[in-house]
């Protein structure tokens, strides 16, 4: 995605940045960047929302079994796998969902944020 949005960017803004006596840090300060912003917090949401998500890797190193999924006193467990230990050997199905909202409402805290980011640049 970096790469298709850095070839995006046309090589007569760079012509006119040469021209107009730019070094490389103004260049890429200011066209390589703002073009690349709209990127680079897509993949910041889109990285969040998959590290909150992590459930396969963990069950496919385990084996399947939850309690190997949970590491020392449960500190390396993913919040996903939390919901599913919660849901099934907790049996804590209210405690599960409520972790699930509160995923999910953070998740969309971020999601808001790097949207009201991107917006207050592309006004600029």
């Amino acid at each position: 995605m970096y790469l298709a949005s850095l070839s995006s960017i046309s090589e007569n803004l760079y012509e006119a940045a040469d021209i107009d006596g730019a070094g490389f840090l103004s260049k890429h300060r200011r066209i390589t960047l703002p073009h690349m912003i709209p990127i680079i917090f897509f993949t910041v949401t889109m990285t969040t929302i998959y590290a909150v998500q992590t459930f396969n890797e963990p069950f496919m190193f385990s084996g399947g079994s939850l309690e190997a999924w949970s590491g020392p006193q449960g500190l390396g467990r993913p919040l996903a796998v939390y919901i599913i230990w919660l849901m099934r050997k907790a049996n804590r199905i209210d405690r599960a969902s409520a972790v699930a909202w509160i995923l999910f409402i953070v998740v969309l805290v971020i999601t808001l944020v790097n949207r009201k980011i991107l917006n207050r640049i592309n006004k600029d």
